[in-house]
């Protein structure tokens, strides 16, 4: 766009970016899906000096993103219909926009078929393995996941995996679809490990390190399993798993076979 041009007024909605306050400073409280949209719109903030961006969001929100300039925010008042996104699309047809993107997943059921919309899409392991999604998350793609795709002017994904689930699925054609991997930020490097680190945690000279919240769906087991069949090998290497307890977390160690790997 060049400058002389009309600025363009990109919605983006933020209710899969939490929030929680820590040690004085607000901070992003999810994972993947938060850090996304964060990261999203922070770097457009400091890329675009032309176009104007409208955050909206289900109640209100403190990071810094909602202070940049050329950022308006759009704070809907929680309750079950805005929600389902059947109130929010009167408030986005009010404030003009040209574009609105959905990052988490999936919306803009309910927004005329006039509106331009993108959809980011992590993926669709809720249809894949519903097992390993509590069940209201699994009606929710069932119900407004393919309506969403068909409305939707593009839609992107993080992988050519999910892309194909969606054409061969027959739930979205391929020339909607873009692959758009997600990169690692400007802050991860190569660390120096230290003696005194390593005692600091505990930690063995060798290990694998798993990062994510701890959920059946990210089939922790079959890394526990790989480690013993290491072990078995004679490699002596650690595990080391950060993350939150999510749904139905179960301790892969409690299991007789896998017990003597908790050292």
């Amino acid at each position: 766009m060049s400058a002389t041009a009309k600025p363009l007024r990109i919605g983006i909605v933020t209710d899969g970016l939490l929030e929680c306050a820590s040690n004085g400073a607000v901070r992003i409280r999810n994972g993947g899906v938060g850090v996304y949209i964060y990261n999203l719109v922070k770097h457009l903030q400091l890329i675009d000096h032309i176009n104007e961006y409208y955050l909206i969001r289900r109640g209100a929100g403190a990071l810094d993103i909602y202070r940049g300039e050329r950022t308006y925010c759009v704070f809907l008042r929680p309750s079950p219909l805005s929600r389902v996104g059947i109130t929010a699309w009167r408030t986005v047809m009010r404030l003009g926009l040209d574009v609105v993107h959905y990052p988490n997943q999936f919306g803009g059921t309910f927004l005329p078929a006039h509106l331009k919309r993108v959809v980011t899409l992590h993926d669709v392991t809720p249809l894949l393995f519903p097992r390993f999604h509590p069940w209201r998350r699994v009606v929710g793609y069932r119900l407004f996941m393919p309506a969403a795709l068909r409305r939707a002017h593009h839609i992107i994904v993080d992988s050519a995996s999910t892309r194909s689930d969606l054409v061969e699925r027959g739930v979205a054609p391929a020339h909607k679809i873009t692959v758009v991997p997600l990169a690692a930020a400007n802050g991860f490097g190569r660390g120096v490990q230290t003696d005194d680190f390593r005692r600091r945690y505990d930690l063995p000279d060798r290990y694998i390190l798993n990062v994510g919240v701890l959920e059946p769906r990210k089939n922790h087991a079959l890394l526990v399993a790989a480690l013993r069949r290491l072990h078995d090998a004679g490699e002596r290497v650690g595990l080391v798993m950060v993350g939150r307890e999510g749904w139905r977390w179960t301790d892969p160690l409690a299991h007789a076979d896998t017990a003597q790997l908790r050292p």
